[in-house]
This record gives C-alpha cells, structure tokens and sequence, in this order.
C-alpha cells in the first residue's frame, strides 16, 4: 500500500510540477502577446466607446442645428405667408379702390355727356321753338301787321329767347 501511495504522490508531483512547467512557458511565451492582444482589443473597444460618444455628441449637436435651421425656415416661411397675405390684401384693396376710381370717373363722364346731351336738347328745342314761334309770328303779322313792326317783334322775341335759353 505504501507503494501505490508513493507512486500516486510521485505522479501528483510530476503532474503539478508539468502543468507548472506548462504554465511557466505559457507565462513566457504566450502571456505577453496575449497580454498585449487582450490591451490592444480593450484599447479598441475604449476608442470606439470614444467615437461613438463623439458621433453621439455630433448627432446631438447636428439634431440642435437641424432643430434650430427647421424654426429659422418655419419663422421665414410664416414670415413670407404674412408678407404674401398682406400683399394680397394690398392689391385687393388698391383693385377696389381703382375700381371705384374708375366708376366713379364712369359715373362722372355719364354725368357729364348727360348734361352735354341735355343742353344740346335744350338748344335743339329752343331753336325750334324760336323758329315756329318765328313761322306763327310771321305768319300772325303778315296777317295783320305791316312789315317793320313784324321785323322789330321778330328782334326782340329773338333777343329774348336767346337770352332765356343762356
């Protein structure tokens, strides 16, 4: 029994003692360059955190700007609606005003060439009453008057037609 017992003791040393020796020459060969590929991917990962903290903040910055240019535009295009209605207000005012401009220049000229017509009226009548009066007068004092008296009638109702029509 005492020699089992030895040769496992014997195989637990061999056995720790290579997996000590293994890790010795793991420690020498592979640990630093593992090491450093473990230190690489973390310095990796930190500067990718970085960027993405960055592109993070840019967005953030960018999200501000379009936020603030979106109000700029929403300001000037509220600002051109205004501007547009208030023109649109302005012609439509200035179109009424022209057009009340123009009927009462209308109205005016109507008024006007309505007087003309009448005055012509007037005199058309006022001759013609100046002529028949002239034809029954004549006609009255051929009959009864004698010639130079008929003549200085004539003259005076004339002088006072013409002078009544004025």
């Amino acid at each position: 029994m005492n020699q089992d017992v030895l040769n496992a003791i014997i195989n637990l040393v061999i056995q720790v003692s290579t997996i000590a020796a293994l890790g010795i020459v793991i420690y020498l060969v592979a640990w630093k360059p593992l090491m450093a590929m473990l230190d690489k991917r973390a310095e990796t990962i930190s500067k990718d955190v970085e960027d993405a903290e960055i592109s993070n903040q840019e967005a953030q910055k960018l999200k501000i700007e379009a936020r603030d240019k979106l109000q700029e535009i929403q300001s000037s295009a509220s600002s051109v609606i205004n501007d547009a209605k208030q023109m649109a207000d302005k012609m439509q005012t200035d179109a009424e005003m022209q057009l009340q401009e123009t009927l009462k220049k209308r109205q005016n000229d109507f008024d006007e060439q309505l007087r003309v017509e009448k005055q012509r009226a007037r005199e058309e009548v006022a001759a013609q009453v100046v002529e028949l009066s002239m034809a029954v007068a004549k006609t009255y004092l051929q009959d009864n008057v004698d010639q130079k008296d008929t003549e200085a009638r004539m003259s005076e109702l004339t002088k006072k037609l013409v002078n009544s029509n004025e």
